[in-house]
This record gives C-alpha cells, structure tokens and sequence, in this order.
C-alpha cells in the first residue's frame, strides 16, 4: 500500500489504482476484510479527488459493504459521510441526505 500511496502523492493515479486493486485482491485472497476494504476505500478516493464521481460511488459502497460485514460500523459511517459528500457534488441532494440518514 505504501507504493500505492506514493504514487498517488505522485500524481500518478493510474499507476495507483492498480496497485490499490492488486492490494484489495491480496487482503480478500487471505481474509483480510478490512484490508480489503481499505485499499478500496482509497482507490474510491481518489476517483473522487480526479473527479470521477460516479466510480468513485461504487467503490465507496463497496468498501461500505465490507466494513458493515465484519461489524465496523465507525469506518463505514465514515465512508458513507464521503459517499453523501460524492452525492452532494453530483447535485443528488436527496441522496445526499439519505445516505447521512442511513448513518444514524
């Protein structure tokens, strides 16, 4: 991951992405839930910092989905926070909402 990272710091968001997917791949192939979601988390991110909005939406709710599974509720209310941020920006203000509800 820390490749990953420096290639994001980088500005080399391509390079970044993949290395993010073969992270998330490693940490679903041993189990490693949260891992997983993490890396996808991140990939999410930067969609959403390169303003690819609606990639950016699946990979968040990718990484919420992991993180409800294994019962991390602090980091997928924090990933559905960004998620209603993304909704916000694609002018989805009802959505936006919807999804601040769901995180109560």
């Amino acid at each position: 991951r820390i490749a990953a990272y420096v290639q994001w710091a980088d500005g080399h968001l391509e390079n970044a992405i993949r290395l993010y997917r073969e992270a998330a791949t490693i940490h679903a192939a041993h189990g490693n839930v949260a891992g997983q979601a993490t890396a996808l988390l991140r990939i999410g991110r930067i969609h959403h910092y390169s303003g690819e909005l609606a990639a950016s939406d699946a990979v968040h709710r990718e990484a919420i989905a992991l993180y409800t599974a294994i019962g991390d509720t602090y980091l997928a209310y924090t990933t559905l926070a960004e998620l209603a941020a993304i909704h916000q920006l694609l002018g989805d203000t009802d959505g936006a909402a919807q999804i601040l509800n769901d995180c109560w």
